[in-house]
């Protein structure tokens, strides 16, 4: 089992609880018996079964939406159902923590140079050296600390994230491919299992190849970054009027 569970909160930041394990690899090659157990909350057994109810509740509604159409219009409804909208609602709760953790980074991010800027300024006007400057110090000390703790649980939760979802619709692939008969492996092709590698690109579009998975998070990031920078050269008269 692992010790993630138990351990401390200094412990999961510093990831101390994975310290044995580092130097046990540091001394001989790893093998399966000196790595802890996946977290039940992490496992397939636990995120499979969740996404697949929130697929099968979006596949109804598609149905009920089709059926409603049809009887206004008389037409077919050609709407499919949408495998987004299902993986939002299995992991939303971990993109909106995932989302505010690249928010808050964001918002330390600036707030460092307008610390280092007061700084600058108490050194250059201050002959002497008063509890103002180990106050600065300190404040720039403390962000750039929790800056980096929060970019680690960022980064941390957003790998966490894009693993669990590829196990999701990996497993939703595979399950659906074991129900197909046998008539239809034969119409989807010749050679086993060649109808489940071309659902490969459409599991790796969620994720690309550094294993990162928080549009929501980039989404926020982006405002944060659009909206930061032009507020910040314009406090510190970096435009020029005419």
């Amino acid at each position: 089992q692992s010790p993630e569970k138990s351990a401390s909160f200094f412990s999961k930041v510093t990831y101390s609880w994975f310290s044995r394990v580092i130097t046990l690899g540091y001394k001989r090659p790893l093998e399966r018996e000196d790595l802890f157990e996946l977290n039940e909350t992490d496992s397939s057994y636990t995120v499979c079964p969740i996404f697949e109810k929130q697929w099968r509740k979006e596949v109804l509604r598609t149905k009920e939406r089709q059926k409603a159409k049809a009887s206004f219009h008389k037409e077919a409804d050609d709407t499919k159902p949408s495998l987004l909208y299902a993986l939002w609602n299995t992991f939303k709760s971990v993109l909106i923590q995932v989302a505010l953790f690249k928010v808050f980074a964001d918002i330390l991010s600036f707030t460092s140079p307008l610390i280092m800027k007061q700084m600058i300024i108490f050194c250059e006007q201050s002959s002497d050296f008063g509890w103002n400057g180990y106050g600065y110090a300190m404040a720039l000390f403390v962000v750039v600390f929790s800056q980096t703790l929060i970019l680690q649980q960022y980064q941390r939760f957003n790998m966490l994230t894009s693993a669990k979802v590829k196990t999701a619709v990996n497993g939703l692939i595979y399950k659906k491919a074991l129900l197909l008969s046998n008539v239809s492996r034969q119409k989807c092709s010749a050679t086993h299992g060649h109808d489940i590698k071309p659902q490969s690109p459409l599991v790796c579009s969620f994720s690309n190849s550094d294993g990162h998975f928080s549009p929501l998070a980039r989404a926020g990031s982006s405002s944060v970054s659009s909206g930061g920078s032009p507020c910040i050269c314009y406090t510190n008269k970096c435009f020029s009027y005419n």
